[in-house]
């Protein structure tokens, strides 16, 4: 019997959160920060960086990474014109909010890839694209990431 509390013990940490620590940046921050990365793709300046706040709280990459292993965005079923590509986006970035009052992943919508995915701002000033449907962390200029026509939502 206590062999069996222990792996329950056990399995039930998987609900627990990570803690994770912010640092608090001015949007000049974030909008530098995206700008210089996006500038080695969007050659032709046509991803827009729409911003939503004025004040960002941002966290390191080795919290972003705790983040997406708790998060079970990309258990939830796909379904066409439904539940597709900028639903999972739209949930993950609400989800890092709610959960953690974070505001540095935000939300792209790719045109000329045909698909929605986030952009994570880290506190060093790094910036990653993260696919919220196998929270992978692809590579901009890469297929359905082109990162040439668009909108950032941040």
């Amino acid at each position: 019997m206590e062999k069996l509390i222990a792996n329950l013990q056990e399995c039930l940490k998987t609900f627990d959160m990570p803690e994770v620590t912010h640092k608090e940046k001015d949007l000049s921050f974030v909008r530098k920060s995206i700008e210089k990365w996006k500038s080695k793709y969007d050659t032709n300046d046509q991803m827009k960086i729409l911003s939503l706040d004025s004040k960002y709280f941002l966290c390191d990459d080795k919290d972003i990474k705790e983040i997406v292993k708790w998060d079970w965005t990309d258990s939830k079923k796909y379904v066409s014109n439904k539940y597709d590509c900028d639903n999972f986006a739209f949930s993950f970035k609400a989800m890092v909010d709610r959960k953690f009052g974070l505001n540095n992943v935000g939300l792209v919508i790719d045109y000329s890839g045909g698909h929605a995915y986030n952009i994570v701002v880290l506190a060093s000033g790094r910036v990653k694209i993260f696919e919220p449907q196998t929270d992978g962390w692809p590579r901009a200029g890469t297929g359905q990431y082109k990162f040439q026509a668009g909108s950032i939502i941040i």
